[in-house]
């Protein structure tokens, strides 16, 4: 049987690198931009990491210059709300409290990871703001 697209959604870098995203209805995504396929879980923070069956790929970011230039971590997520909804009740993606406000995600609840697989939502975040709002605009320690 033929697994059917259920949608698509972009990661995009701060230079403007567009990694795009194909969801499937067999809970599996694929990365035409990276031809990576067969992924299980995507944890959306600023070096998205991709988890499969064999398979363990964080973004590989390196500051450009010795000023610490992370011109090549995620600035935003553009995913339909719907898909959201279905990737995150389908266990595709996982991301912290702090990523949801960084991100503006509308789902605010988001989980740490640990290695239980077991998340605890992060109380602390909205406290946070202004370290967040300075990320937001590619300003990371």
């Amino acid at each position: 049987m033929e697994k059917r697209e259920i949608g698509r959604f972009y990661a995009i870098s701060f230079n403007n690198v567009v990694y795009e995203f194909i969801v499937y209805d067999d809970n599996t995504i694929n990365c035409p931009t990276l031809n990576i396929n067969s992924i299980e879980t995507i944890r959306l923070k600023p070096r998205f990491v991709l988890i499969g069956e064999k398979l363990h790929y964080e973004l590989d970011v390196k500051p450009n210059n010795r000023f610490s230039d992370y011109s090549e971590l995620i600035g935003n997520y553009v995913i339909d709300e719907e898909l959201f909804f279905y990737l995150k009740v389908n266990r595709m993606i996982k991301y912290s409290t702090d990523m949801a406000y960084l991100y503006g995600f509308s789902d605010k609840s988001g989980f740490d990871d640990n290695r239980y697989g077991v998340g605890s939502p992060y109380k602390w975040s909205k406290k946070k703001g202004p370290i967040l709002e300075k990320q937001k605009h590619g300003h990371f320690n």
